[in-house]
Formats: structure tokens, C-alpha cells, sequence
């Protein structure tokens, strides 16, 4: 059998071309991944201000940002406090400070509102809850507020025994001692 037939027999001409499609997707696929790790290694040492050290001399490497130029960085810190001079006078000037100001009023206004409100209605029913209490004066009255309440009865029967429960264990821990 000549090699030519030996060839499309092993590896047909479909096979080869699958095969090759699928070397050329994950060549394509690692030369991104190599390519994006590139720019972002590039991206790093820019902005911590580092060479490669396979670049460098033999001498111990210090990134530019040990190095402070006193002079540079009095004249930068003068010119953010003339800017920040600047930004104060444009925002006091400004039709937007005017409505921040305004927008925070009127929110401390409208929590105020909410917090009078609450306290009107947290004592309306404190005084109609105290008239309800005042009204039960008998075991049948009491029945008929626990049997339309039987959720809040049973949650009220059990915060009253737990409570209970932690007295009785204080008590017996402190008279223990």
C-alpha cells in the first residue's frame, strides 16, 4: 500500500481539517489569554512605576515612589489647596449647591414630620389601650380579646413565661453564689 492511501485511511481529509480547525481555535484562544496577561503585567508595573527585573542591573531595585521630592510635592499640595479654594467659590455660586441645600431641609423636614407624627399616634394608642385595659374588669371580656387575638395571645403568654424563666434562672444563680 503506497503512504498516500496508508494517509487518507489514518486520517481522512474531514478528521484532519476538524483537527486543524480545533488546533487553530485554542492557538487563537492562548494568544489572547497571552496577550490580555501581557497588557495587564505591562498595565502593573506602569503604574507602581517597576521595570522588569530580568532588565534591571544588579543592584537591589526600588520602585521611583521611595524617592519624595519635597519641593514637588509642597508646590502639588499648594496647588490642590488653590483648587480646592477655586471648587468651594464655584459650588457656593452654584444654582446646585443652592438646591442640595434646599433638598437637605426639606428632608429633615419631612423626617421631623414623621417622628412628630409617630410620637401623636404612639400616644393616641398608649390612651386607647389604657381605657381597653381599664375596661377589662372581668374574666369574660378578657376571653373574648384572647379568642379574637389568638396569635398575639399566644406570643404575649410567651414572652410573659420566658421572662419568667430568666428571673427564676437569676435568681438561683445569684442566691447559688
Amino acid at each position: 500500500m503506497d503512504p498516500t492511501a496508508l494517509r487518507q485511511v489514518a486520517f481522512p481529509p474531514d478528521n484532519v481539517n476538524q483537527i486543524l480547525d480545533v488546533v487553530t481555535w485554542a492557538l487563537v484562544a492562548f494568544g489572547i489569554v497571552w496577550l490580555v496577561t501581557s497588557v495587564i503585567g505591562a498595565m502593573h508595573r506602569r503604574a507602581y512605576n517597576l521595570t522588569h527585573a530580568e532588565s534591571g542591573r544588579s543592584r537591589k531595585i526600588q520602585p521611583d515612589f521611595l524617592k519624595v521630592d519635597k519641593g514637588k510635592r509642597e508646590a502639588a499640595v499648594a496647588r490642590g489647596a488653590q483648587y480646592d479654594e477655586q471648587l468651594a467659590r464655584r459650588e457656593a455660586a452654584s444654582p446646585v449647591a443652592t438646591a442640595t441645600l434646599w433638598s437637605r431641609i426639606a428632608a429633615s423636614a419631612s423626617a421631623l414630620i414623621g417622628v412628630v407624627f409617630t410620637t401623636v399616634t404612639t400616644i393616641q394608642r398608649v390612651g386607647a389601650t389604657d381605657e381597653a385595659v381599664r375596661d377589662l374588669g372581668n374574666w369574660e371580656k378578657l376571653k373574648t380579646i384572647v379568642s379574637q387575638h389568638q396569635l398575639g395571645a399566644v406570643l404575649c403568654v410567651a414572652v410573659i413565661a420566658s421572662n419568667i424563666y430568666i428571673v427564676v434562672r437569676k435568681l438561683q444563680k445569684s442566691g447559688g453564689d
